[in-house]
């Protein structure tokens, strides 16, 4: 039964130190790379339409994550937001959003990627319209 024991601390170990990875990369904040690739700027969608955003995120090391937003442009206001937790210097993001508006809008996705917990990170958006 001891010798189950060891191998099994040892295992325990490594896992935590790999959750527990310190990067001592300075932040910068415009090596970010963010490449949206749906919707694109000038796209036309109606209501009932489920609008797929696609995008690659990179950067200089490992990133906290992300928050995607649609936004009404005149109003400002948050149609739809969603965020996710990612731990990795490189990640696509694959969503969805569904049109339910009744009315024309110009209208603004936002990507905002943070490579920490302080909220520091770069940013993309693309613009696109909505007819009832």
């Amino acid at each position: 039964m001891k010798h189950l024991f060891i191998p099994a601390i040892i295992v325990a170990m490594l896992t935590m130190a790999a959750c527990q990875k310190k990067d001592e990369t300075p932040m910068q904040p415009d090596k970010v790379n963010i490449s949206i690739a749906s919707p694109k700027t000038g796209d036309v969608y109606r209501k009932g339409d489920t609008i797929r955003i696609l995008a690659s995120v990179s950067y200089i090391s490992q990133m906290h994550g992300y928050t995607l937003a649609i936004k009404n442009k005149a109003t400002d206001a948050i149609l739809w937001s969603t965020e996710e937790h990612v731990h990795s210097d490189k990640f696509d993001v694959n969503n969805y959003w569904v049109n339910t508006i009744d009315s024309a809008a110009q209208l603004v996705l936002e990507l905002a990627a943070e490579i920490d917990h302080d909220g520091n990170g770069g940013s993309s958006s693309t613009s696109f319209s909505i007819q009832p």
